[in-house]
């Protein structure tokens, strides 16, 4: 009967034994997968987990981390000096105060830094940070998380320049809409004050004094034209309707009528020097003919017109304007130098951006759209600008326009 007791209680012990042994197991198995979420769910969000002992200055990383700091987790456990090298030199101090904050005073922290991979990268990084105290109130260890916000970082930015471009376009129509309006009331007056004066007293107002009020209200009709051709040409630009209709051109005679038209209406009497180099004239008999660019003229024609229209406006009186053009085989090149008042560095990269003007213009008229169109111009030739410009010594502009495929029963030369 003992025995049978004895028997019992051992068979008892070892189902007990042997229950403990399988509740071990799937406490293990659990731990296993919950580890494997928490490292799955690290990698998705981009989330890394650090630990600093302070006596033994020991860091440890999670895998994530390593990976968030382009580092191979098989390698060695970087130090705290190697961590440091690796943020960007200008947050460096503000990482290492709020650190040494947490160590001395067991304070927490959160804060943005970058940080540059072995790669050259550079990456934003959002890390939290815990001070751990022993029983005395000492700081034993820093615990905390590091997150990857790049992309939220360089949208967020984005999110703000495209704010703030749309706060300055929005500016910039305002001041258009004000200097439109007193661009075309004042040569609305000019042609409203010589038709009074005519229509009163033409009998005895001279000959040569009548006709120097008909250029004057010629001139003024002229302007309101250019204002509304800007207008209108920047509207179809925008809504993508300007289109490229490009046929043979004398590149040579759009240079020289170009030049007449605007010295004609020119009212600071400026010089415009043209010269071109290049085989811009073919051998045909005993004359040259033109060579014919395959190119749109009426683009190309305001491509022109504005560019030497901008440097006469603001160069001094009688000052001269190089104007050159330089033909290749299968491209032409339009330089434009003046003396003038120079573009501020600052203007340069805005400077093709509809209705801004550059800083220094003062009360020079201008509605800041004619050099947004010929950027478009010359997009829509697939071509290049570069501006070059000194403030106080002078602008040169270069325009490279590719001659286009010629349409069939045309040649582009």
């Amino acid at each position: 009967m003992l025995m049978k007791s004895v028997n019992n209680e051992t068979h008892e012990t070892l189902s007990g034994v042997k229950m403990n042994i399988a509740d071990y197991k799937t406490i293990e198995e659990k731990l296993h997968k919950s580890e494997a979420n928490l490292l799955a769910a690290q990698r998705i969000a981009h989330f890394g987990i650090w630990e600093f002992d302070v006596r033994s200055q020991q860091l440890t990383w999670s895998e994530e981390k390593f990976r968030i700091f382009g580092l191979d987790p098989t390698q060695y456990e970087p130090t705290y000096p190697q961590l440091i090298e690796m943020i960007h030199p200008d947050d460096r101090a503000g990482f290492e105060q709020a650190v040494g904050r947490a160590l001395t005073e067991g304070k927490s922290y959160e804060i943005v830094f970058r940080i540059q991979r072995p790669n050259r990268q550079v990456r934003y990084i959002e890390t939290r940070g815990e001070a751990i105290l022993n029983g005395t109130g000492q700081v034993i260890q820093l615990f905390g998380t590091v997150v990857d916000i790049t992309e939220r970082k360089l949208a967020k930015e984005e999110t703000l320049k495209a704010l703030q471009r749309e706060r300055e376009l929005s500016e910039a129509k305002s001041r258009f809409i004000a200097m439109t309006s007193h661009d075309l009331r004042t040569p609305l007056t000019t042609i409203q004050s010589s038709v009074d004066l005519l229509r009163r007293y033409a009998e005895q107002v001279p000959l040569e004094k009548r006709l120097e009020h008909f250029n004057r209200i010629s001139s003024a009709i002229e302007r309101m034209n250019s204002m509304v051709e800007d207008v209108l040409l920047l509207s179809e630009a925008e809504a993508g309707k300007l289109q490229l209709k490009a046929s043979p051109v004398d590149i040579v005679q759009l240079c020289h009528s170009s030049v007449s038209e605007l010295l004609v209406a020119d009212e600071k009497q400026h010089k415009i020097t043209f010269t071109h180099l290049g085989n811009c004239k073919a051998a045909a008999g005993e004359h040259e003919a033109p060579i014919q660019y395959h190119l749109d003229e009426k683009l190309v024609r305001y491509i022109l017109s504005n560019l030497l229209s901008n440097a006469l406006k603001y160069s001094p009186q009688g000052s001269t304007v190089q104007f050159e053009l330089i033909c290749h085989s299968d491209k032409v090149v339009f330089q434009v130098q003046d003396q003038g008042i120079g573009i501020p560095s600052e203007d340069i990269p805005r400077l093709f951006e509809s209705f801004h003007r550059a800083s220094n213009v003062g009360v020079t008229q201008g509605t800041g759209l004619g050099l947004a169109i010929v950027k478009q111009c010359v997009d829509l030739h697939s071509g290049g600008i570069v501006v070059d410009s000194i403030v106080g010594k002078g602008t040169t502009f270069t325009v490279t326009l590719p001659s286009l495929p010629s349409t069939k029963g045309e040649s582009a030369t």
